[in-house]
């Protein structure tokens, strides 16, 4: 019934003390097809903001399919900058793209009609990415609205300027919901690597988020089978022996 609570520690972290040129990204990327980073990464640290815009621009050179998660978190950002000083120079090669309303606003100044469906509200702001993001391919947002302490998860992808819903899943019952994005973001990634089709890659990326929600932890423990199950027949208490 409480609300859950992130506490950070990454400050003495080796992390936070990553400076460009101490990664030969070159190396690390060769024969690399996508390169997927989170806002978090560069809200640690000036010095790894700069890292990050290192890897990226290889990764750009490369051709590797640059893959951004915008991930703000407000108790990160303690260096002295605000993200929209840094993580628009950061974003601007994104191929494929996992955002949420709010920190579309923080990164960018976008604002959607908070009187339109979430629905609409995706493609007014994906409409406005656009415009920042001349190479966006792919984006793709997770929703989740509550009734009492009921949620229902749902999500949104816009693949090649064309836009795919799904009508997502109750979830009566939240064990941990934080790591919901990252399975949605890995469920999306693992979709479009296998050349799914749009509406089987946002239906796959939003089980993956629904499922980690019933798993104590960051990490989405899931087996592909228990994704397509949960697909096919949506929430069940069944024991499966």
């Amino acid at each position: 019934m409480r609300s859950s609570r992130v506490i950070y520690d990454r400050s003495a972290s080796s992390y936070a003390s990553l400076k460009p040129g101490m990664i030969n990204w070159s190396d690390v990327l060769n024969n690399a097809g996508y390169f997927h980073w989170s806002g978090v990464s560069a809200a640690i640290s000036q010095s790894a903001a700069d890292a990050c815009a290192e890897a990226l621009q290889v990764a750009y050179d490369k051709g590797v399919i640059i893959s951004s998660d915008f991930n703000y978190r407000s108790t990160l950002w303690q260096y002295g900058k605000h993200p929209s000083a840094i993580m628009p120079a950061l974003l601007k090669n994104s191929r494929i793209v996992i955002a949420d309303l709010d920190s579309a606003e923080i990164y960018y100044n976008i604002t959607t009609d908070k009187q339109q469906t979430l629905e609409e509200r995706f493609i007014q702001c994906c409409r406005a990415l656009q415009q920042q993001l001349p190479l966006m391919e792919a984006l793709g947002m997770s929703f989740r609205r509550t009734s009492g302490l009921t949620h229902h998860y749902s999500g949104a992808l816009m693949y090649k300027g064309e836009f795919y819903f799904t009508e997502g899943a109750q979830l009566p019952f939240i064990t941990d919901q934080i790591g919901s994005g990252d399975a949605f973001t890995a469920g999306l990634l693992y979709g479009m690597m296998q050349k799914e089709n749009p509406q089987k890659i946002l239906e796959f990326a939003v089980a993956c988020g629904a499922l980690k929600q019933s798993i104590v932890g960051d990490w989405a423990i899931i087996a592909k089978e228990e994704i397509e199950q949960f697909i096919a027949s949506g929430s069940s208490g069944r024991i499966i022996r």
